[in-house]
């Protein structure tokens, strides 16, 4: 199966099994679906694969076994203008589910290896001392079988961490949350990386309404997601045998934040520093609530998590943006479509 449109513009997948490429006269024939979600933090990327085995071909000898390798391809011709060929690389998978019925098989596939799924569902405990945040990340990212890749400029020390009844990914993305840095799993890789310095990137494209192959759009108001001008942090310790309670305190404030609430927390922390750290960090989490939109696009294969792009021609709406998901889809009864979730950066 491609995906046809006019004047012979087209896309197709690839796929390699375990290194071994799929014969186009073996999937093509038979393809019904695939969908490419390439996620943001927290998220590990993946790819849904939907075929139709009226031959029974997927369920006697080309039958694939739980924790296969998969790498995929998204191949495009004459899409943009005749004779160019494109290419969007995937990445690597790992085979998590097959699934049989009526004729259709349904195969799902994750960037965590299957080896590695106890990192996201085996609650653990465990205590640090005097620790790095990047040195508690390449631990865990080990017991996932994954390749640590750090790009944030910031790698805090802790004098204390306990991780108590919590899976490795729940305790690591609260803790990069808190240092507003964006943590996501992606070709065997676990990568953290500064939001922060992602926002500040130049667009890579602009999206114009009545210009752009926009199909379909929605932007998002309403007033739970109202934007807060300041955030402050206290914490009191309680009494030990060696110190008394003590509170401490931070904040961060938005220049020319007026009339905006304020958002109130209170979270550990043992350090001012700390909790002026976690006031900027919780209050960019609750502000990135408050500019979210999705838009559908006709495919394209340049488009990834973590770009910038300009917003035009949607008055009110326009402005930067972030992809925080975009997820390409090859279907048998239309088109190759890209779908983004996005969100106006914040600027601070």
């Amino acid at each position: 199966m491609t995906s046809l449109v006019e004047n012979g513009r087209y896309a197709f997948l690839s796929l390699f099994f375990n290194g071994v490429k799929v014969k186009d006269e073996d999937l093509q024939d038979y393809l019904m679906s695939f969908a490419y979600n390439d996620g943001y933090s927290g998220q590990a990327d993946d790819i849904t694969i939907n075929l139709d085995d009226r031959e029974g071909r997927w369920i006697k000898g080309w039958v694939p076994v739980i924790g296969d390798e998969i790498k995929a391809e998204i191949v495009t011709w004459h899409w943009d203008k005749a004779g160019e060929k494109k290419k969007l690389p995937c990445g690597k998978f790992y085979l998590k589910s097959f699934t049989y019925a009526g004729r259709v098989v349904t195969m799902e596939a994750s960037a965590l290896p299957v080896e590695g799924n106890s990192s996201k569902q085996e609650k653990r405990s465990k205590s640090w001392e005097k620790i790095k945040l990047q040195t508690v990340a390449i631990e865990i990212a080990n017991r996932a079988k994954l390749k640590l890749v750090y790009e944030s400029s910031s790698n805090p020390t802790y004098d204390r961490l306990d991780q108590t009844e919590q899976t490795d990914f729940e305790f690591l993305l609260d803790l990069a949350q808190r240092e507003g840095i964006t943590l996501k799993v992606s070709g065997s890789k676990l990568i953290m990386f500064d939001e922060e310095t992602y926002e500040k990137k130049d667009p890579v494209m602009p999206i114009e309404l009545g210009i752009s192959n926009v199909l379909d759009y929605s932007f998002e108001m309403n007033s739970e997601s109202a934007a807060y001008g300041s955030c402050e942090v206290v914490y009191t310790a309680p009494k030990t045998k060696t110190s008394k309670s003590k509170t401490i305190k931070g904040s961060y404030k938005l220049p020319k934040a007026v009339s905006l609430p304020v958002l109130r927390v209170n979270e550990q922390v043992d350090t001012v520093s700390e909790a002026n750290r976690l006031a900027k960090n919780r209050l960019r989490e609750q502000n990135k609530k408050s500019g979210l939109a999705r838009i559908t696009l006709e495919g394209n294969t340049s488009i990834a998590a973590g770009q910038t792009i300009e917003i035009k021609g949607w008055g009110y709406f326009d402005g930067k943006y972030i992809i925080e998901n975009a997820n390409h889809n090859i279907d048998a009864t239309s088109a190759y479509a890209t779908d983004i979730q996005i969100r106006k950066v914040l600027g601070w």
